[in-house]
């Protein structure tokens, strides 16, 4: 088996986009497909999103890479929106997206009617946690279901099995108290619904618990607060269980955690099809997963948790990770400690404080135990720096935002990034008082061609050599290709004008662009039905 099918038979690698430079993160890290919202129908409302426009330059992007790409509009639509809804899912067609994933049973009916050939997924807000669930789906003409996260390895393999639809499951990110996200409690207290993709999250606030009248005392007042599901180690059971496709949540989040997370589970599913019998996950793995954003991690319904192991009722936020505990406070406001993890310029770090109250800084000045200045110090070392607020020796320090990882996210999505272009070789050939031909191909065969309208001339200064031709043929900035190989089959001592030339590279990459997306850009309808 070759490394390419290796990668084909792999599990998909889901990622999460809510802006821009976030679907740029998601490309960089190796993602296989990627999943966003439209400005409307989206249940992430609060996420920047995509309009109609950047929603086909997202399309055209991924499909250029070879990636997919699904638009949700997975909230509950009322009978005044549907005509709304349904053009919407019109214009989605249009962009060419791989399939939508879709909540309201009445839009998938209008869709199957008036949209035959767009691909339906059941968002997980469905909550399907059966095969009866499923087959019902199916006989909608749904392909995909995204299961609730309610569930065990055992119930996704039957659901798998009887159904014989492709399942998605959600294996990074935050859990809901509630079914699949499905939060009504967030309508009756706070008055915005998670069905309508306005979610208040009241699993994240205080809560005391009684029996009667009496109050029972608990570790901590987030009652309601699931960890976030990390399902890193337990890759061999998914696959296993048949799942098609890995689901990282996290459409409200940055760019960073996108490209990291991602990054991390790509490195893992490779590793997993290279060595299933030998897989691991590296301790340094799970240090990034939780430097990047974690409330404590749960394997969830799927690795057999039950009730209070998957609440983190101390905090509701991001932990970070940890950093140590203060030494001790002087009377500038530094405080000192021994570092358990790397600390640099420009981290985030947050004191739990013990006595009231919170105390957090970042890391504009650090010191070691001279006073001297740092920009960086590794574990083991013992360090000062200020805090924000009141701290005690004693107190909890955890780093909750990484300036390496914003760094490493920034170049990431840089466009210059060899990661976010398209190798492609160019074939150049010709002869004297005969035009040139050029030709850009990808790895795929892909073929863009452009002909000269000028004839080759004898050069009397600068013919075009291979250095040349390289030099020109390669200023591919604005485009999503990297010039990777020449092929020069000119005879030699021949010129064209440079302008000539460069008319000739746009217009083959042009050409190049316009076979890769052929397929995507077919058939288009009216979306006023």
């Amino acid at each position: 088996m070759t490394t390419t099918e290796k990668k084909q038979s792999n599990m998909q690698l889901l990622a999460p986009a809510g802006d821009w430079d976030a679907l740029l993160a998601a490309l960089a890290g190796g993602a296989d497909a990627v999943y966003l919202g439209s400005k409307a129908f989206s249940a992430r409302q609060y996420a920047s999103n995509f309009d109609i426009e950047r929603l086909k330059q997202a399309a055209d992007l991924l499909h250029l890479h070879g990636k997919k790409i699904y638009v949700t509009v997975n909230t509950l639509i009322s009978n005044s929106e549907m005509p709304e809804a349904l053009e919407l899912l019109g214009h989605i067609y249009n962009a060419g997206v791989d399939a939508v994933i879709i909540q309201d049973l009445g839009l998938i009916g209008l869709a199957q009617k008036h949209l035959p050939k767009l691909e339906l997924h059941a968002s997980t807000q469905m909550t399907v946690h059966n095969g009866a669930g499923a087959l019902y789906l199916k006989k909608m003409g749904i392909k995909r279901v995204v299961l609730a996260r309610e569930l065990t390895k055992e119930e996704v393999q039957a659901i798998k099995r009887e159904s014989g639809l492709e399942v998605e499951v959600f294996v990074h990110g935050a859990l809901c108290v509630c079914y699949s996200g499905q939060c009504l409690m967030s309508s009756m207290i706070g008055g915005r619904s998670g069905n309508r993709g306005r979610c208040a999250q009241p699993c994240r606030l205080e809560y005391q618990l009684f029996r009667g009248k009496e109050e029972i005392k608990t570790k901590g007042n987030y009652l309601l607060s699931p960890k976030d599901l990390a399902l890193a180690e337990l890759i061999p059971d998914l696959h296993q269980a048949g799942v098609t496709s890995l689901k990282i949540e996290g459409r409200m989040k940055r760019p960073e955690y996108v490209y990291t997370v991602v990054k991390i589970y790509r490195q893992l599913l490779e590793r997993y099809i290279e060595s299933p019998a030998e897989y691991r996950i590296e301790p340094v793995e799970i240090r990034k997963l939780s430097e990047t954003f974690n409330r404590g991690f749960t394997t969830g319904y799927f690795g057999g948790n039950r009730n209070r192991e998957i609440i983190s009722v101390s905090r509701p936020n991001n932990r970070g990770i940890f950093l140590g505990r203060i030494i001790n406070l002087n009377q500038r406001g530094l405080i000192t400690l021994r570092l358990d993890t790397d600390l640099a310029l420009g981290d985030m770090v947050e004191v739990w404080v013990s006595q009231g109250g919170r105390a957090s800084a970042t890391i504009e000045l650090l010191y070691d135990q001279s006073g001297n200045r740092l920009q960086s110090a590794n574990p083991g070392e013992t360090v000062a720096f200020k805090v924000e607020g009141k701290a005690y020796p004693g107190d909890r320090v955890f780093k909750i935002a990484s300036a390496r990882l914003q760094t490493e996210t920034k170049q990431a999505v840089d466009p210059e990034n060899p990661k976010l272009k398209i190798p492609c070789k160019a074939i150049i050939s010709g002869s004297l008082s005969q035009p040139l031909e050029l030709i850009f191909e990808d790895r795929a065969g892909n073929q863009g061609k452009a002909i000269s309208s000028i004839f080759l001339q004898t050069a009397r200064n600068r013919p075009l050599t291979t250095e040349v031709l390289r030099e020109q043929l390669g200023r591919l900035g604005n485009t999503p290709f990297r010039l990777s190989e020449i092929i020069n089959q000119l005879e030699d001592g021949l010129m064209l004008p440079l302008s000539e030339l460069n008319e000739l590279r746009r217009q083959a990459i042009s050409s190049l662009t316009e076979k890769k997306l052929a397929s995507y850009h077919g058939e288009k309808v009216d979306p006023n039905f």
